[in-house]
């Protein structure tokens, strides 16, 4: 069985389904080394079968079927009280969609004086109809309901998500209320709130529940949460925009991010092999500088990162727009136990304008400059302070729960010094306090030296406004700076939990991985990668390979686009058999060199994703199949490449390029002469398709004469 659910008979039904494929179908699609298992027992073609069983009470009496949609909104409010959860949740929602007002009098009139559940729904319908306003959750916060007032406390929580201390009060009365229920709402309602008044009011639910086992795991997750604790999630720590934005980037993310990078951020295991990319727990390329994330997202990243070589290389992604690149680093920089800054959408529009005319993926040693000194240097240097010197090596030891620390309040005048064993170039320093939010420099100076006598003025003045203070300054050589607290706050120390230095032409610590040597090679197309002279990789144009591919089509035809995203077509029957993204081709020394010579078939690097083609996709007029004649391909250099072929003696023209935003492909078609109507064909189980004409019925999309002279459609990898 795959899923249950309460009719409005009051019956349970339940549905099992009976299919060969259940799930992973990517990794048993044709040519794959599963596919011969699939194919031996026929399980392709298990398909659209299984069996819903209704399952009814031996006392079970027929009832009156539900005719919600022709009755008045009014009578739907009674509905809301009904025994039966289908009926309750149904006549709810039907009232949302109507946004009839005229039932906002009786649904408070239930939430306050009904009986039973039937008055949570009438609070959540009112939320539904933007009706349910603080006043209305406040007088309900007393209810001698238990589950009303946890809802009104959940009614409550949009304001304390955007900062809203206004009612945290009369919420924190709560957190003693002799339902756990309820307390367990207010602690994970108020934990959106930044202050340190809704941290005391967690701890107070925590002190007036210590025995209670439920409550200590939810205020012990809660103030995980809030200092940032790792696998958390730490979107409360954002602004009300940037907690927008993070929500945004969590669905990009969840959609594309994923399938390389893992849902918590770690990177999707390979057997065997470790991971498909790096991890994004902690790493310095994504909170320890917004320039190296910005670039890395905007022109890729290619080549060993700390010392590995990874499968999948991280593709460019500047075909998105800015908000959606600011939205994704933001949503990554404050997931998987990261906390930092959110990233706004001109700061990505400046950067894009700053490094247009890149053209190959950044390497790490590119991006050294835009990286922190690597934290086994760090731990070589000195560290002392005036103050709690005795933790002052704690602020890089590469661990956010530990710390220096003052040991007392601030006050002008508190100093932590640095040896960096040697001159450097440094131009930045970032010190993070996450696991002290508040203990933040009210206000700092930063002095350098060359031999830690003879102290420069400031290079650089300000205030810590937030748990991550970065500190900029024009690039200056020194073996020595000096940081001087000059704020005041009482009840809070000066605390450093990391401290990231960022150096102008340093050089990345990283271990090479070694390669076998190889027999020198013969020549071979441009475009090579210089990491490795076997390993195709579009730039700047677009590359054609006409030689057999392995897994491919024997008169197959791959092309591979700037944007790393890549394709093979078959020009024994005209149409696109699959799709990768990543790095282009291997063409080694024992493999065809791209003019149809060579032993070993050519094999495809990255990632491959579904096209969704089962066959020819193009029907003219009712006949199958049609009868179609390739007639060869055109490509201009940095254009993409157009196809053409002849179906039934009609010209059609297929255009082939990247997918505007997610990993896929968009088909641009033109189709002038034909007398009938054309359909496209496509499995959309498969694939997310869409189209500029037509209409969809099914995997079937219908144009007319006018609409086939020129369409396009885009086909685009499907996450589940």
């Amino acid at each position: 069985p795959v899923n249950s659910a309460t009719g409005p008979d009051g019956a349970l039904y339940i549905c099992d389904m009976y299919r060969g494929i259940i799930q992973e179908g990517n990794w048993v699609r044709p040519g794959s080394y599963l596919r011969p298992v699939v194919e031996k027992y026929k399980l392709q073609d298990n398909i659209r079968r299984g069996r819903i069983y209704r399952v009814v009470h031996e006392s079970y009496r027929k009832t009156k079927q539900p005719r919600m949609y022709d009755e008045k909104t009014a009578d739907l409010v009674r509905h809301l009280s009904h025994a039966n959860g289908w009926w309750r949740m149904t006549a709810q929602k039907e009232i949302i969609l109507r946004q009839d007002d005229s039932v906002v009098s009786a649904l408070k009139n239930l939430a306050k004086t009904g009986d039973g559940i039937g008055r949570v729904h009438a609070m959540w319908t009112l939320e539904g109809l933007g009706q349910a306003d603080a006043e209305f959750s406040l007088s309900l916060l007393k209810d001698k309901d238990h589950r009303v007032r946890q809802t009104a406390v959940r009614l409550l929580e949009p304001g304390f998500q955007s900062g809203d201390e206004t009612h945290l009060a009369k919420v924190a009365e709560l957190m003693d209320d002799k339902n756990p229920r309820v307390v367990a709402q207010a602690i994970n309602s108020v934990q959106f709130l930044r202050s340190p008044d809704a941290n005391d009011q967690i701890l107070a639910g925590m002190l007036a529940n210590e025995n209670n086992d439920f409550i200590q795991g939810v205020g012990r997750l809660a103030l995980n949460a809030k200092k940032g604790g790792r696998g958390s999630r730490n979107s409360s720590s954002l602004t009300a925009a940037g907690l927008r934005s993070f929500k945004k980037g969590r669905d990009i993310y969840n959609s594309l991010c994923v399938a390389c990078h893992g849902k918590d951020g770690k990177g999707t295991p390979i057997e065997g092999t470790g991971t498909m990319a790096p991890s994004l727990v902690g790493s310095p390329r994504l909170v320890g500088s917004h320039d190296a994330a910005i670039r890395i997202v905007l022109h890729g990243l290619t080549g060993p990162v700390n010392g590995k070589e990874y499968i999948q290389q991280m593709i460019p992604m500047k075909s998105n727009g800015d908000d959606w690149i600011a939205d994704v680093l933001t949503y990554s920089r404050n997931s998987f136990g990261n906390n930092a800054p959110e990233i706004k959408a001109g700061l990505v529009k400046s950067m894009r304008e700053k490094t247009k005319d890149r053209v190959n993926p950044y390497t790490i040693q590119d991006l050294a400059e835009f990286l922190p000194v690597d934290k086994r240097q760090m731990k070589r240097w000195g560290y002392s302070a005036s103050h709690g010197g005795h933790s002052a090596k704690r602020a890089a030891d590469g661990r956010i729960d530990s710390r220096f620390s003052t040991d007392g309040q601030q006050r002008p005048g508190m100093t932590f010094t640095v040896d960096m064993n040697e001159p450097r170039n440094i131009y930045r320093i970032v010190l993070d306090t996450t696991g002290s939010a508040r203990d933040y420099p009210r206000g700092y100076e930063v002095a350098v030296s060359k031999d830690g006598e003879k102290w420069s003025a400031p290079v650089a003045k300000g205030k810590g406004t937030h748990a991550i203070t970065s500190i900029a300054f024009d690039a200056v050589n020194a073996r020595y700076f000096r940081i001087t607290q000059t704020g005041s706050e009482n009840g809070l120390h000066w605390s450093i939990h990391e401290m990231s230095v960022f150096e102008k032409g340093g050089k990345v610590a990283e271990v090479a991985k070694v390669q076998p040597k190889e027999k020198k090679p013969k020549p071979r197309p441009a475009n090579l990668d210089p990491k490795n002279p076997y390993h195709l990789v579009a730039t700047d144009e677009t590359l054609v390979i006409r030689s057999y591919v392995a897994d491919g089509p024997a008169r197959g035809i791959s092309v591979g686009m700037p944007n790393g995203i890549s394709y093979c077509f078959d020009a024994e029957k005209s149409h696109v058999v699959f799709g990768w993204f990543g790095a282009f081709m291997d063409v080694g020394p024992d493999r065809g060199n791209g003019r149809g010579r060579g032993g070993r078939p050519n094999r495809t690097l990255g990632t491959r994703f579904s096209v969704g083609a089962g066959g020819f996709p193009i029907r003219i007029g009712e006949k199958k199949p049609n009868e179609v004649q390739f007639r060869g391909y055109r490509r201009a250099k940095k254009e993409d490449v157009s196809f053409r072929y002849d179906v039934d003696g009609v010209s059609v023209q297929q255009k082939i390029s990247p997918a505007k935003a997610g990993v896929g492909l968009a088909y641009q078609f033109i189709i002038e002469d034909a007398q009938s109507e054309v359909t496209f064909t496509v499995d959309r189980e498969l694939v997310n398709a869409k189209a500029t004409k037509g209409k969809w019925n099914g995997n079937e999309l219908k144009l007319t004469l006018a609409e086939a002279k020129s369409f396009t459609v885009e086909v685009m990898q499907k996450y589940n």
